[in-house]
């Protein structure tokens, strides 16, 4: 099942160049989660969300440049553009909190 939590926002990561962005989105009336810096790689938070994948609980949807995400994945980490993988790797680090997530739908 799909699980909306009803917590739309958007994520950006706290670090130097994103406190500028968090600060003017937010005074923008925009709902902003600022994300945690990265404390560990990203090959550690991608391997943190895998099984979610691994299980068949991903499920991208291909007409929505979904096709150029699963390209993006499948070059990680060897890729010089990681930015859609990293942003999906945020997203289901989050959603993975949700005790009752069955498939995430991208």
């Amino acid at each position: 099942g799909f699980v909306h939590t009803g917590n739309d926002y958007i994520g950006i990561e706290n670090d130097a160049l994103g406190k500028d962005l968090i600060a003017g989105l937010h005074d923008c009336g925009q709902s902003i989660k600022p994300l945690p810096t990265a404390s560990k790689s990203k090959e550690e938070r991608a391997f943190s969300v895998a099984h979610i994948a691994e299980t068949g609980r991903l499920h991208v949807c291909t007409d929505a440049g979904g096709e150029e995400l699963v390209r993006t994945c499948c070059a990680f980490p060897n890729d010089a553009h990681d930015d859609q993988h990293d942003a999906l790797v945020h997203a289901l680090r989050d959603l993975n909190g949700a005790s009752d997530l069955e498939f995430a739908w991208v």
